[in-house]
């Protein structure tokens, strides 16, 4: 049985469909080249104004900072929820009668 909202959404383009997965889901897909096509203009622009590569580099750095903190601290916890997990999983097996499944 097809819902009122499947047979619109049949009915709709491609473009508005991603745009209403967008809006139901609250994330907003963007492609990695479409970055680097930012930041590679930007370092561009600054190499034509005459900045040094030092100088570039450390304006990277300071506008990607917070994203590079971010993805520095879900990488930790990844870590330590699989070292949580692989401690959690070798408690389970010493206990008498258990077996890994």
């Amino acid at each position: 049985d097809e819902t009122e909202l499947d047979v619109e959404l049949h009915h709709q383009t491609a473009e508005e469909e991603e745009k209403a997965r967008e809006t139901t889901s609250g994330l907003e897909i963007i492609c990695s080249s479409s970055i680097h096509d930012d930041v590679l203009r930007q370092v561009r622009l600054w190499a034509r104004m005459g900045f040094t590569a030092e100088e570039i580099q450390y304006e990277v750095d300071a506008q990607f900072e917070p994203v590079l903190h971010q993805s520095r601290a879900c990488q930790t916890e990844v870590v330590q929820a699989i070292e949580l997990s692989t401690k959690e999983d070798v408690a389970q097996e010493s206990l008498p009668g258990t077996q890994k499944v």
